[in-house]
């Protein structure tokens, strides 16, 4: 065989070569490239079905504290006729006047709620706010320039009357020589300064009292509802004691409960937290002031800082059961403005 030839032979025979390990490498480059794109599909994949799963239960999570406040609204305390629609329309009528200027607006929770035991109530669990900080705080608020929404406690303090808690409206009146009522010289002074200072900010100031947690949550979603529109002019103030617990409507009797028959069980259920909602949908731009009290000093900060976390409100203030009125302890959650 001619040198030639057997050259071109062996020259032929390495380019078959090199085609058939180039031929080996694309397939091993193409199998690796379909392995990754086979895992990121299984992983978009999996991404997908959690970011489900996330929205599902969290779905769940809204129908059932729906469904829980409607079952918790249903309660209210025989008696006392709460009023709701009348007293929805006179809070959207406050606000939507308050709303023609540009003035800020706070809705302040005060007193504490009860818990009835029975349908048609004679007993109920109560707490003991009076609704001494709320009712002060409100003074302030309007000082600084806001208008106030007043939700509190049927019979708790309220503002301005707070001055003369403790005293029955005869104890500041007397008798003159003509036989007409007039202020006794003792309160005179007190009378005419609260009185002129209510004057001024009546028209600032809407005042709507609830009775049960029912009747407050119930008052407090709708007045979120009509808050909304003010976007960050809104100032929520939380100072109402609310009760973690409540009895469910149809575990109630609807007679009063008989000691003759013997020692009662109660079986208390936990109120739906309505706070996470409150800032999330309800009013997600409004500036957000709670409170959180404990008898334990070492449970107090860890509580107020997991509060802050847990319902994303701006500011936490925190306070102990003996020094509540004397020591303020608090939290602020730092976030973005943008």
């Amino acid at each position: 065989m001619p040198t030639y030839v057997f050259a071109l032979e062996v020259g032929r025979s390495l380019i078959a070569g090199f085609r058939k390990q180039e031929d080996h490498e694309y397939l091993n480059i193409k199998t690796r490239i379909g392995s990754v794109y086979s895992a990121m599909f299984w992983i978009k994949y999996l991404i997908q079905c959690c970011i489900c799963f996330v929205i599902i239960d969290l779905m769940f999570y809204r129908f059932r504290c729906s469904m829980d406040l409607k079952a918790l609204v249903g309660q209210s305390l025989d008696g006392i006729p709460t009023k709701y629609s009348e007293k929805c329309e006179a809070i959207q009528a406050f606000l939507a006047r308050v709303q023609k200027s540009p003035r800020p607006v706070v809705l302040i929770t005060s007193g504490g709620t009860t818990v009835p035991r029975e349908s048609r109530t004679v007993r109920f669990i109560d707490n003991f706010s009076s609704g001494t900080r709320g009712s002060a705080s409100a003074e302030y608020f309007l000082k600084a320039g806001y208008a106030v929404l007043f939700l509190h406690r049927h019979k708790s303090y309220k503002p301005f009357d707070r001055h003369f808690a403790g005293l029955s409206f005869l104890d500041v009146l007397t008798e003159s020589d003509d036989n007409s009522l007039v202020v006794d010289k003792h309160h005179e002074s007190k009378v005419c300064a609260v009185l002129k200072q209510k004057k001024l900010y009546s028209d600032n100031l809407h005042l709507c009292d609830f009775t049960s947690v029912a009747d407050y949550l119930s008052l407090l979603r709708v007045a979120c509802s009509f808050l909304k529109p003010f976007g960050r002019r809104a100032v929520l103030y939380l100072a109402a004691a609310v009760s973690d617990f409540y009895i469910p409507a149809d575990d109630l009797p609807e007679h009063k409960i008989q000691s003759a028959d013997g020692p009662f069980n109660l079986q208390l259920h936990l109120v739906p937290k309505m706070l996470k909602p409150l800032v999330k949908d309800w009013v997600p731009d409004a500036y957000v002031i709670s409170f959180k009290l404990e008898t334990d000093p070492d449970l107090l900060i860890p509580k107020a800082m997991k509060a802050l976390q847990t319902y994303e409100h701006r500011l936490v203030i925190a306070n102990i059961l003996e020094t509540r009125q004397k020591v303020l302890h608090w939290a602020i959650f730092i976030f973005s403005c943008n």
